[in-house]
């Protein structure tokens, strides 16, 4: 059984990172013709007009059905992006593998991580290149972690109510920290950062989440300086954190520390 849902798992993971490129793609799509349309009011000329079309003609390509969507998407990942993709596909799935394995944990509590792994997957590939995190991503882990308190009400009985706090405190605290490091750092940590942090705050509770953003930190801190030693970042440069969020989590689930 544990082979068929790792297996569930990989696929799963694919097309998250998969539907995480459509995403770039229209995001890029929208930037270019904010910027397109500003450059028309300003200048008004025949070169902006055609670009204008261009964008609105692949505008219209993209208002396809999901399934071609994606199908098409597989076909015109570049070789760099099907190595990220792999890459990303087959740690997550590990560490989803690897939670099964070694910790007896109910059925929900491994939903949870999983909705956590996937969520931190996805907002790892926009944030890494877009430097955005979608906000339906956000509100679609809010919604499947409410769903997710149905089972767990007839699973921990009276204990139900200690869990449900847990999430909730974890979501309220995570917010208001971060959200006040956000406005001390200005934008330093993006609201983006804010909304994924307190979603797994209301999915893992404040100890694995502290762990995660821990971990996450130290990760980062190390990167950040091997990047400006080899100058391909200066002091100012900001990285996006997503993604160290998510490795920061794959420590955390590797120690066993949530």
């Amino acid at each position: 059984m544990i082979y068929v849902v790792t297996a569930l798992c990989a696929v799963v993971s694919l097309l998250s990172c998969i539907l995480s490129f459509v995403y770039i793609d229209k995001r890029k799509l929208k930037d270019a013709a904010e910027a397109v349309t500003e450059k028309k009011i300003e200048t008004s000329d025949d070169n902006c007009k055609m670009d204008l079309s261009k964008v609105n003609a692949a505008e219209n390509e993209s208002r396809i059905g999901p399934f071609t969507v994606i199908i098409s998407k597989l076909k015109s990942l570049s070789k760099k992006q099907w190595i990220f993709t792999v890459s990303l596909v087959v740690l997550t799935t590990a560490e989803l593998f690897w939670s099964m394995l070694c910790y007896n944990l109910s059925v929900t509590s491994e939903i949870r991580i999983a909705v956590a792994a996937e969520m931190l997957l996805a907002a790892t590939v926009t944030d890494f290149y877009v430097k955005k995190i979608p906000n339906k991503l956000v509100l679609a882990v809010y919604i499947i972690r409410c769903i997710i308190f149905i089972p767990e009400y007839f699973i921990y009985g009276e204990d139900f109510f200690a869990v449900m706090f847990s999430s909730v405190i974890g979501f309220v605290i995570c917010f208001v920290v971060f959200f006040l490091m956000s406005l001390i750092t200005k934008g330093g940590i993006g609201m983006g950062d804010v909304k994924l942090i307190s979603a797994m705050g209301c999915l893992l509770g404040l100890t694995g989440t502290f762990y995660t953003i821990l971990f996450g930190m130290i990760i980062c801190m190390f990167a950040g300086i091997g990047l400006i030693l080899f100058k391909k970042k200066k002091m100012k440069d900001k990285l996006a954190f997503g993604p160290f969020i998510y490795f920061g989590f794959l420590v955390t689930i590797i120690l066993g520390t949530f």
